[in-house]
Order: C-alpha cells, then structure tokens, then sequence
C-alpha cells in the first residue's frame, strides 16, 4: 500500500458536472487497491475538508484562493498567451506538501499547458522544496503548445501558449507518460523529454460507460447515417467533418445523412461562424442532424447505429471518442493526429485519413465500401478495449508507474 497524493485541477469539475467519469473512477480504483489517496483538486470551500463528494472519498483541498505576488503575473500571461493561466497556485500547492507530507508517491494529471502539474514541478523545482515526493506525471494534452497541430488550425484555431515554461515544468517528475506513441512523439519533440523518461498511459473508459455499453451486434442499416462525434471547436474539427460532407454529396457518391453529436465546449465566435455557415450550405440542406451533446444512455445507440464514426481532429493525444465508437462495433474513419489511430492501424477496425476535405471524403468512402468487414473487426476487438481500457486497469497501470518512480 503506498500514500498517494492526486493533483488533478479537473477531479472536481468531472464530479461536479458529470457525477464522475474517466478520471473520478481511476482514483476511486486506486483505492480500491488498497492505497491511501489523497486528492488536491479544484473546490469553492476555503477550508480543508474530509468528506464524500459524488460518491469519492478524498481530502479536497481549495484551489481557487489566488494569492496577490501572483495576480500580475497571471494577467501578463493571459495577455500573451490567451485564457491558459500558468502561475497561479503553485504556493498554496506548496503548503498542501508541508501540511500533509510525507507521502509516498505523487500522481499528476496534466492537460498543456493549464496545469497545476506545471506549477507544482516548476515551483518545486525553483524552490527546492524537501517534502515533494516522487512525482508521475500523466499527460492528458498537449495541444496547446505543439506548433503542428496550431498551424493545421489556423486561422481558426484559438490561442496557444509558448512550450518553454512546459519545457521547465516537465523536467521535475521522475516520469512523464504520455497516453499514445503520438503524444510521446509530440513531447520528446516540443517539449525535450528524454525517451528514457517516457512511458506509456492509456486512458481508461468511465464505469458509467461500460454499464451502459450495449450489446453490438446489430445489423446496420441500407440508410445508416454517418456520425461526427467530438466537441464542437477547433480542436476537433468538426468543420472538416461538413466540408468532407458536402464534398461527398456534390461527388455524387453519398446519399445518406450526416450526424453531428457534440456541443460547444469554449467561446470561439469566428469558429461558430464558420460551422453555421457550413451548416447553411445548400449542399448539406435537410442532410445535417444536429444533436448537441447528449447523455451516454443517447449516445450509445447513435453511435452503433452509424455507417461509421468520424473523429478528424487536428490535435488528439488519444481520444477516448474512438474507443467508445469501437467498443459499440462500428468502423471508425480517424485523422492522422489522432492518438487512438494505433488501435486502428493495429486491428484493421477503420481507415486513417489526412487532415484536408478532399482526403477525409475518400477515406469515408472506404469505409463504407468495406464496412461489413471493418464492423466485424470492431465487434472482436470489443472484449479486448474492456478489458484494458477498464478503471480497474488503469489503476493497475498508475500503480506500476508510481512504483517504478519510487526505484
């Protein structure tokens, strides 16, 4: 059994939108393994408090005080840099070590650069603080700061921030594991992590998810619609999605429906703009069903009752998106920037495409031609994804790297 310290800035926002999910269910199955967590994590208390919230035992420590010395620093890093904040935090991270220390390991969840794992690493670093213990870091995104996946973006593409104070903070942990080749790939590039340094994390399915997961086998139908799935911004291109739809319709080679299941997850006027407008082109009229976001019961049923599930994004270190899809048994048409496309490329359960219209709309048209086939490799790749994609997995996988990180 070890004491474990959790950072995760957004343990608090997936319980308190979601009731839980991926991460929540990770941490709940880490102590189901018999460790002792203690989770540091966003709260609007002002005080320490021991309690259950949505159901997961911690010790949830407020992050939302900012302290003066930091105020300024903040707003020049907002100016520069757009909404990601980078210095704020890091002395009540401090004061979190001192009061509850020792413990025996650390586990740091990171999306790029909006990270309390930044600050902590960096502070830390800075400071020399004795009571830091070993830290693992995980690595969620790193969108943000990759120059490739922002010039794809442009000039759509919302702010990014400079890698160079990542570059810093990432030196600290004793091991930093990415969640696909490609996310590896990105921060041995960007960010100068050592190979030696690198390992490997997956990232897990919810447990709501797999209690809801259907069974797959179903036949799919002459008229069967073709699905985007994926928040409605940048990131995930949902407008490549409409222009490969309507190059499709005006080849002449697709009859069927377009489904976009996803909702806006951040203020970007000129990049709704863009969506409306694909919305309105007389080549999707009366084509496009809009859905918005809708709850997991919904989405299930959509997703395997699609031709295929397209997921475009410029910039994905993983995507659990494509999982969910072929954990349902259907095919799945991914980007080249999609974490995920090794799962794909490996088992031959969909068709990777490169990040333009032109291209997309073809490898759609594959899949479709070979949808029979890619569907029944999806479906036997079905007990595979539960097994190692489970909760109970991924705490198996953190409690291996946290060991290693303790030598």
């Amino acid at each position: 059994m070890m004491r474990l310290a959790i950072i995760a800035a957004s343990l608090y926002g997936e319980l308190d939108r979601h009731g839980g999910g991926p991460l929540s269910d990770a941490v709940l199955a880490l102590r189901d393994r018999g460790h002792d967590v203690t989770v540091f994590s966003q709260h609007p208390g002002q005080e320490v408090i021991d309690t259950e919230l949505a159901g997961l035992p911690a010790r949830l420590i407020p992050a939302d005080r900012r302290h003066p010395r930091w105020y300024v620093a903040d707003k020049v890093a907002k100016w520069f840099y757009g909404e990601r904040k980078l210095f704020t935090d890091a002395c009540e991270l401090n004061r979190f070590w001192e009061r509850y220390a020792p413990f025996d390991a650390a586990w740091a969840l990171s999306e790029l650069p909006d990270s309390l794992t930044a600050q902590i690493a960096w502070e830390n670093k800075a400071r020399f603080v004795d009571t830091s213990p070993p830290l693992l870091t995980t690595v969620q995104a790193v969108r943000w700061a990759t120059a490739r996946p922002a010039r794809h973006g442009e000039p759509e593409r919302i702010k990014r921030t400079r890698p160079t104070a990542m570059k810093w903070a990432l030196t600290a942990p004793e091991i930093v594991a990415a969640n696909s080749h490609l996310a590896a790939r990105w921060l041995e590039r960007d960010y100068g992590i050592a190979q030696v340094k690198l390992a490997s994390y997956p990232v897990n399915f919810s447990r709501r998810f797999l209690d809801v997961l259907p069974e797959p086998l179903i036949e799919c139908a002459a008229d069967a619609p073709i699905v985007f799935f994926g928040a409605l911004n940048p990131t995930k291109a949902p407008d490549l999605f409409l222009e490969a739809a309507i190059e499709l319709v005006q080849r002449g080679n697709s009859d069927r429906r377009f489904v976009v299941i996803g909702g806006r997850t951040e203020k970007n006027p000129r990049f709704d703009q863009k969506l409306e407008t694909l919305r309105q082109h007389p080549t999707l009229k009366d084509r496009v069903e809009w859905t918005g976001r809708l709850p997991m019961e919904e989405v299930l049923p959509s997703l395997r009752g699609a031709a295929v599930v397209v997921l475009p994004s410029r910039s994905d270190t993983f995507s659990r998106a494509t999982i969910e899809a072929l954990a349902v048994g259907t095919p799945v048409v991914v980007s080249t920037e999609v974490g995920a496309k090794e799962i794909v490329e490996r088992e031959a359960c969909g068709l990777i495409a490169p990040l333009e219209a032109g291209g997309l709309a073809q490898a759609i048209e594959q899949a479709l031609d070979q949808r029979n086939a890619l569907a029944e490799k999806a479906r036997a790749l079905r007990p595979w994804l539960r097994e190692h994609h489970s909760p109970a997995a991924a705490a198996a996988r953190i409690e291996s790297l946290l060991e290693a990180c303790l030598g």
